[in-house]
């Protein structure tokens, strides 16, 4: 069975993976909605580690240097469960995700843009340990019948 899979940079596939981060902000509308599989690429964005917010997240994980943090795997799988496209608001951040209430906590883990888009995550499960892969550009097809992936156990 295949499912859809999206590449992000580190930290942000494990903020996803750890239930830190319920919005994935893109550029791009997700016109798919359904399972998801959260890829961590093999970078890392060493200067995001370093904001407070993700700093501390990381930190309340058991990673103390972004180098520890797992690349180039499949950390998790979720729901797409809604995408909104972002408004100018005159509330504490200057956008609003329409019919959803932005955190602070949240805002400090995306890029919340007027025009932008919030994909709305749900039902985030993790396997017992992250599963080698190679990632790809845009939304892509993740094959959940692989080797590696089964048997499997998920938290």
């Amino acid at each position: 069975m295949k499912i859809k899979a999206i590449t992000l940079i580190q930290p942000w596939a494990s903020l996803i993976a750890w239930g830190e981060k319920g919005i994935e902000t893109r550029s791009w509308s997700a016109k798919y909605k359904g399972q998801l599989a959260i890829h961590a690429g093999a970078k890392i964005d060493y200067e995001a580690c370093e904001y407070p917010a993700i700093r501390a997240a990381l930190r309340r994980h058991g990673i103390n240097k972004p180098s520890e943090l797992p690349t180039s795997c499949i950390l998790s799988v979720c729901q797409i469960f809604d995408c909104v496209r972002m408004v100018e608001s005159a509330g504490p951040f200057g956008v609003k995700v329409p019919g959803y209430k932005l955190s602070e906590k949240e805002h400090a883990f995306g890029d919340y843009q007027p025009g932008r888009y919030a994909w709305i995550l749900a039902n985030v499960k993790r396997p017992a340990t992250p599963i080698p892969a190679k990632g790809k550009m845009m939304l892509w097809d993740f094959d959940m019948t692989t080797a590696k992936f089964a048997g499997q156990e998920w938290d």
